[in-house]
């Protein structure tokens, strides 16, 4: 399955997150941009008239989810929202998915790990202003054409039929953050690419994307030339 371009807005709790995906998904929907919105919620509350993610769909979000497990972002994106140019996740600064942090006066700074493409505080050199909406929109824009580009004419696979004579041990099983490396590599593939297919044995790995396309090798033991 396919994953749309997916653009995270993380911050400290009581940031005003959501009011900025409010007006600026007004914006890029005003613009004729089919965008998504994506909800990271402690707990899901089935009544969703006034929540967030209802403000989020009141404001142009088509569709508007509320989820409760972040690893699961790519495969929401990929199966509810596959016909969007764009989803913005708010929250999600556990993903790999790249990231926009919206700070101010008394916030949390951004965590050492979190990987960020964009400030977005009171202004200042590199950043954007929090109430500069059009320049927010246009920024967001621009991004979205550079990962486009990125996407365009690429097929991202990963091969896991090796034997890992050398190292001992199933180096896809290995785990980094928490995450089987063959997970969090599916996960990158699948945001930066777009898809991403798994060569190689039967599966047997519980965290990688259900977004991933799975192939086992037809002739085991052919090495990588076999699973190209």
């Amino acid at each position: 399955m396919a994953v749309p371009p997916i653009l995270c807005v993380a911050a400290g709790s009581g940031s005003g997150k959501t009011h900025l995906l409010e007006r600026l998904i007004r914006r890029l929907s005003a613009g004729g941009l089919r965008v998504a919105a994506i909800k990271h919620c402690r707990h899901v509350d089935r009544n969703a008239a006034g929540k967030d993610s209802d403000r989020l769909g009141r404001a142009g979000a088509r569709p508007a989810i509320a989820a409760e497990s972040e690893p699961a972002l790519l495969d929401l994106a990929a199966i509810h929202c596959r016909d969007c140019d764009l989803v913005l996740a708010e929250g999600y600064k556990q993903s790999v998915c790249e990231k926009i942090w919206l700070g101010a006066p008394g916030q949390p700074s951004p965590p050492r790990d979190v990987e960020l493409v964009r400030l977005v505080t009171g202004g200042g050199a590199g950043q954007i202003d929090r109430d500069d909406i059009d320049g927010l929109r246009r920024w967001v824009l621009a991004w979205l054409g550079r990962r486009r580009g990125l996407r365009e004419g690429l097929t991202a696979a990963v091969m896991t039929g090796g034997a890992s004579r050398r190292m001992g041990t199933d180096k896809s099983a290995l785990r980094v953050a928490g995450r089987s490396v063959l997970g969090r590599l599916c996960e990158l593939l699948a945001d930066r690419i777009g898809s991403v297919a798994i060569i190689g044995r039967e599966p047997v790995w519980d965290d990688v994307p259900a977004c991933a396309a799975w192939h086992v090798d037809v002739r085991p033991g052919l090495g990588p030339l076999g699973g190209i």
